[in-house]
């Protein structure tokens, strides 16, 4: 039995708003880049058909674009990218969730295992399952031979 099966998680808490704002933002911004690397691509598809093949470079849409604004073109792709990588940052926050006391039964239960992780450790080979219940809980080990690791509850 592992330990995550041994103890249930506690509920979630619910995650910080700048965090789910920054989900949202960040599922927006994929969805803004896709439009705009596809409408890249199909206009310049568009324009490479379109014109005929002695037509130079800067007379392609995009290029001229860039050529013609560079301020707003540069400026808008930059604020675009760095907002990304702040939603992208933002959104990667892990959720942590406070530390829960154990319960006497939940103590007892992880003291149990321990002592049968140690037998395993120590006598090689032993068939573990013959010191657990049906369940996979670990019962009394009445043997001499484990004599300091005889568990009591």
């Amino acid at each position: 039995m592992t330990e995550h099966e041994a103890f249930p998680r506690a509920p979630s808490a619910p995650l910080p708003w700048r965090v789910r704002a920054c989900r949202l933002l960040w599922r927006v911004l994929l969805y803004v880049w896709s439009v705009l690397i596809a409408g890249v691509i199909i206009g310049t598809i568009a324009n490479l058909n379109t014109t005929t093949t002695d037509t130079p470079l800067a007379k392609l849409f995009i290029v001229h674009l860039a050529q013609t604004y560079p301020l707003p073109v540069w400026s808008s792709l930059g604020l675009l990218a760095v907002l990304t990588l702040l939603a992208w940052l933002g959104s990667r926050e892990k959720q942590t969730l406070p530390a829960r006391p154990l319960s006497e039964q939940d103590r007892s239960h992880r003291q149990k295992q321990i002592a049968l992780d140690k037998v395993e450790k120590l006598v090689p080979g032993v068939d573990v399952s013959l010191y657990q219940d049906t369940f996979g809980k670990p019962t009394f080990i009445n043997h001499k031979s484990f004599g300091s690791l005889s568990m009591v509850v």
